[in-house]
């Protein structure tokens, strides 16, 4: 698709950097193998795949611009602190001084707040930037995010009460403690300087876990012979046998091994988020 060169500028251009710091607080609550093959590699990405952050990127600018001149509000703050030998920066989005509010905003999917509670990553970055605040002068007493949801519809949430019922969703933070951020932040900086340091001596990158890789655990479905659906869906292969012994029409009862899925990584096909799979022998190695 041909796009116009105003729209794929706005798409290219470096509406963020780190700023003066060895790592961002986004860069330290991500992959850590990731964030090396990124920075070794540099993929260049589809623009087509980075409208949302545009979008993003833009309504973040909207409100800073809009509360230009309201008292007590901290807006777009960049701020430092030193961990494990290396900088850490972030900078966030909306701090109250007053009330100690500290609120991060984020454009997303309808689908990201369905359980109405926030996702771990959310968690961990909002409660980075809390103690980014705290080692400046502040002292944070709650945190939320408020949720734009892009894709909201009328229609879905006047068909379902489990759906969203307005398009901006807010959603509290578990706080967590000074000495809880310390360690944390401390965990995830050594976990990155040991990446990095592989990568430097060529040695092999630590792995990406299960829930970086958004991992789907795979299941043993009990199919029906006639029928498409699975009859019923199992962790593991022996409580399917036993399930299965114990139906009255279990000679019409095949057993069928469902894979895991990683939707972070795809195939590599295009069918998933990571940047770098052509360069992750991990992502590769599991698809042959």
């Amino acid at each position: 698709m041909s796009l116009p060169e105003p729209l794929l500028a706005a798409i290219n251009g470096k509406w963020y950097t780190p700023g003066d710091s060895d790592i961002s607080v986004s860069g330290l609550i991500s992959p850590p193998r990731l964030r090396v093959l990124t920075d070794k590699h540099k993929p260049e990405e589809d623009p087509l795949d980075m409208i949302w952050r545009v979008l993003g990127s833009a309504t973040h600018a909207m409100v800073e611009r809009a509360a230009e001149g309201l008292d007590g509000w901290l807006m777009e703050e960049r701020l430092y602190t030193h961990v494990g030998g290396w900088d850490v920066g972030g900078q966030i989005d909306w701090y109250n001084v007053q009330r100690k509010e500290l609120w991060d905003l984020k454009v997303t999917s309808a689908w990201s707040v369905l359980k109405g509670e926030p996702k771990p990553e959310w968690v961990a970055q909002t409660n980075c930037y809390a103690q980014l605040l705290r080692e400046n002068g502040h002292d944070p007493a709650c945190i939320s995010v408020a949720c734009i949801l892009r894709d909201w519809t009328k229609s879905k949430a006047a068909d379902s009460d489990t759906y969203p019922q307005q398009q901006v969703v807010t959603l509290d933070i578990p706080v967590w403690s000074s000495r809880q951020c310390c360690d944390y932040m401390g965990e995830r900086v050594a976990l990155h300087q040991q990446a990095q340091q592989a990568a430097d001596n060529g040695d092999p990158l630590p792995r990406c876990t299960d829930a970086e890789m958004w991992t789907r655990p795979g299941k043993t479905a009990a199919m029906k012979k006639g029928r498409k659906r699975a009859m019923k869906l199992f962790d593991t292969q022996a409580e399917a046998v036993n399930w299965r012994t114990r139906q009255t029409d279990a000679s019409e009862i095949y057993l069928e091994d469902r894979p895991a899925v990683y939707p972070r990584c795809g195939t590599g096909k295009g069918d998933g988020y990571c940047a770098v799979y052509e360069w992750c022998n991990q992502a590769k190695g599991r698809a042959k």
